[in-house]
């Protein structure tokens, strides 16, 4: 377990999430909203979101 939590918010962008994810070696990221948990970003959803856009 971390001792210090690395989160993000909504507002950020998936190059942001991913480049956190990279900087902190960890795949998955909460958000967090007002101290409260929104969602969960895994180290794959920016890559599917982008596969999906590419087909489209």
């Amino acid at each position: 377990m971390s001792r210090e939590i690395v989160s993000g918010h909504p507002d950020r962008s998936d190059d942001g999430a991913s480049q956190l994810m990279a900087e902190h070696q960890i795949r998955r990221l909460p958000i967090l909203e007002n101290e409260r948990l929104t969602g969960i970003v895994a180290l794959g959803d920016p890559s599917v979101k982008k596969d999906t856009d590419q087909k489209a």
